[in-house]
């Protein structure tokens, strides 16, 4: 699961995905959780894949 697309700044999803950033779940989890630009569907979906991934 590519989990920068949850990040809201284009900026610091750059940044992250030049020095190759590894979430942990609760990093992840919180980004999930603080996206604006997902539905509460695409956040249930990504929080499932997470639960599986981790």
């Amino acid at each position: 699961m590519d989990i920068l697309k949850f990040i809201n700044s284009n900026a610091i999803r750059n940044h992250l995905k030049k020095i190759n950033y590894q979430f942990t779940t609760l990093e992840a989890a919180w980004l999930i959780y603080h996206s604006y630009n997902h539905s509460v569907y695409e956040k249930f979906d990504a929080y499932e894949q997470l639960i599986q991934f981790f």
